[in-house]
């Protein structure tokens, strides 16, 4: 699947997509996520739709 770049870097806007690729995640499983803090104190949570997605993002 090729990421949709629209969304790899921001936060997901909906918990049912993944934040690297743009995939759809099954929201009755449990799946991965991380969390950034901006520089104002906010926190951002990013849920993937796997852990190779997850570590992808991680990379970049």
């Amino acid at each position: 699947m090729t990421p949709n770049t629209d969304h790899v870097g921001e936060p997901a806007s909906r918990a049912d997509r993944c934040t690297h690729c743009g995939g759809s995640i099954e929201t009755t499983a449990w799946h991965p996520v991380t969390t950034e803090v901006d520089e104002d104190g906010s926190v951002e949570l990013y849920a993937f739709c796997s852990w190779e997605c997850r570590d992808r993002f991680d990379e970049d």
